[in-house]
């Protein structure tokens, strides 16, 4: 399996591919995209960050060997389902990457965002939003 920093992604077309050789981290890159009003659908790929983003607000560095996207949406649903979709996510995940690890002995999740394979993180998933039309009384 050739590196995904290699070469570009074949994607469907309702896909807008935005690759970074660096930045600060690709959920900051995607929410500054989001916020000028960029298309649902914009993938924001970067080879490498140096402020990645984790789970209640923890940054990390990342280099080249890894995978680091993120994808603006626009869901129309409540915001309980819109919630699901890191549960949702976590699981595409952990089945896209057992098609392609090998030797898988075993995928594991430690919800709600990661996922574990032959007993080592190897993904992580987080939401970020903001929401429009929302009124609390």
């Amino acid at each position: 399996m050739a590196c995904m920093t290699e070469q570009t992604p074949n994607l469907p077309g309702l896909y807008d591919l935005v690759v970074l050789e660096s930045t600060d981290s690709s959920r900051a890159h995607a929410e500054r995209l989001a916020r000028d009003g960029a298309d649902e659908g914009t993938l924001v790929w970067a080879k490498s960050q140096y402020e990645g983003i984790g789970r209640n607000g923890r940054y990390w560095m990342s280099g080249h060997s890894n995978l680091h996207c993120s994808i603006i949406l626009r869901p129309e649903e409540n915001f309980e389902i819109c919630c699901q979709l890191s549960l949702l996510a976590t699981v595409c995940a952990a089945i896209a990457i057992s098609r392609q690890a090998e030797p898988l002995k075993e995928i594991r999740y430690r919800w709600p965002n990661d996922v574990l394979l032959n007993q080592g993180k190897v993904a992580g998933i987080t939401l970020s939003g903001k929401l429009s039309g929302f009124q609390v009384d």
